[in-house]
């Protein structure tokens, strides 16, 4: 069986983040309820504030994460 842990380094691991994120944002975005500050819920329908700005952290910490990790192999790559 092959040594999986290597996926654990960077840059992978900023991949693996950034998808994480994303798929959250968008199953929170489907849903319509999603986990706001401090680990309180949020619904779209009750707390719309805090609804779309849990969401919107999610998408920019997945978009930022994959940007890092295009980034660094970028970097390797020179």
């Amino acid at each position: 069986m092959p040594d999986l842990w290597w996926l654990l380094e960077p840059p992978y691991i900023y991949l693996i983040l950034g998808i994480t994120f994303l798929s959250a944002a968008v199953a929170s975005t489907y849903t319509g309820k999603t986990y706001a500050r401090f680990g309180f819920s949020a619904s779209r329908a009750e707390k719309p504030k805090d609804f779309w700005g849990a969401v919107a952290i999610y998408y920019l910490s997945g978009v930022l994460f994959i940007g890092y990790f295009f980034y660094e192999v970028h970097q390797l790559s020179n």
